[in-house]
Order: structure tokens, then C-alpha cells, then sequence
């Protein structure tokens, strides 16, 4: 069997570590009906309020039904308002409720809690290299995208 190449061998590394990061985010979520996605969706319109339902959906990669669907439910939580553009009557706009930003800080913390659990674990040495290696590859691909003319 050939040993993978350098470059796949981190990109296994990074999709391991972060399936791990997930499961362990999961686990403590038992009992909720939260989702990644659900997250996922939760973290991005709190970075970019007033986003169009199309617009999230494009930036996630997700099909517009099931961003819809999420964000209705969402909507019915109280954890997102829904509103039509005023220039785009077509057009809804979402923003995070008080109550969803405390949502998405909870899941933060604990999000935070794990990672430093398992990064706490590193040797100072290890987790120096890591740090120094993802700035690294962070600025490598967001320079490639921004390149290309993707949005970083």
C-alpha cells in the first residue's frame, strides 16, 4: 500500500479532527433537536444579519428548502426574526432574537470547552506547532480564494 501524499494526509488529519470536535459537540447536545446545520445556519446569520434566506443558502452549500425549513423552525423557537426586504418584497431577511444569540453562545461555550479540553492535552510544544501551522494554512487559502475571487 503507497503512503498518501503530504498534502492528503493533512486534509485527512484536519477532516478527523474536526468529525471529532462535531461528535463531541454532539454528544453534549443529546436531548436537544439541535443539528449542525441548525448551528451552522445559527453562526452565520448572527455574522451577517439581515442575510436573505437564498443568500445563506448559497454560502452554506445547503439546498433552499432545508435552510428554509431549519429557519422556520428556528423562527417558531423565538431564536430568529424573519422580515421581508423592504427594496425586495421577494426577498426575506433574517436576524438573530435576543434569545437566539444566547442560543448560539451557549453552543460557543461548550464548542470552546471541548476544543480546549482536548487541545489542553497537547505539550505547550505541540500546541504552538499546530497553532503556527493552521495560521499558516488560513492564510494560504484565504489568499488562493480571495485570489480566485471568492468570498474569504
Amino acid at each position: 500500500m503507497t503512503r498518501p501524499r503530504r498534502d492528503e494526509e493533512i486534509v485527512d488529519l484536519l477532516r478527523d479532527v474536526h468529525g471529532a470536535l462535531r461528535e463531541r459537540l454532539m454528544q453534549g447536545a443529546k436531548g436537544t433537536n439541535r443539528s449542525i446545520a441548525t448551528l451552522s445556519l445559527l453562526r452565520a446569520v448572527a455574522e451577517e444579519p439581515r442575510i436573505s434566506l437564498n443568500e445563506l443558502a448559497r454560502r452554506k452549500h445547503m439546498p433552499k428548502s432545508l435552510v428554509s425549513m431549519i429557519i422556520a423552525d428556528l423562527s417558531l423557537e423565538g431564536l430568529v426574526s424573519k422580515a421581508p426586504d423592504p427594496a425586495d418584497q421577494r426577498l426575506t431577511r433574517l436576524q438573530l432574537t435576543a434569545a437566539g444569540t444566547r442560543e448560539l453562545d451557549r453552543w460557543r461555550a461548550a464548542y470552546r470547552a471541548i476544543a480546549a479540553e482536548e487541545i489542553g492535552a497537547l505539550s505547550p510544544g505541540d500546541a504552538a506547532h499546530l497553532l503556527s501551522g493552521l495560521r499558516a494554512l488560513r492564510a494560504v487559502m484565504t489568499k488562493v480564494r480571495t485570489a480566485q475571487g471568492d468570498v474569504a
